[in-house]
């Protein structure tokens, strides 16, 4: 598995406007099973600081936002299986 991952910090505390940073955090927030967010203390709608620097909010659970977000986390996951 991975072990070792380089966050850019100016990518992790602003961003331009429009934009989001590690898309990976937001796919993993919604393809993440309620017991997987339990363990790792998040919940999926919560306007998380580091992911919202804008003000924006988290999408809602039944958009296709948040589908598509759940989908590429399925995705991500069955490549890092192989």
């Amino acid at each position: 598995g991975i072990k070792t991952f380089l966050l850019e910090s100016s990518r992790v505390v602003h961003q331009q406007p429009g934009e989001r940073n590690f898309h990976v955090f937001y796919e993993m927030l919604a393809g993440l099973d309620s017991d997987d967010l339990d363990q790792l203390q998040l919940e999926n709608c919560h306007p998380y600081k580091l992911l919202y620097t804008d003000g924006s909010q988290p999408f809602e659970q039944d958009s296709p936002q948040m589908t598509r977000e759940r989908e590429k986390f399925s995705e991500l996951r069955r490549a890092m299986a192989t």
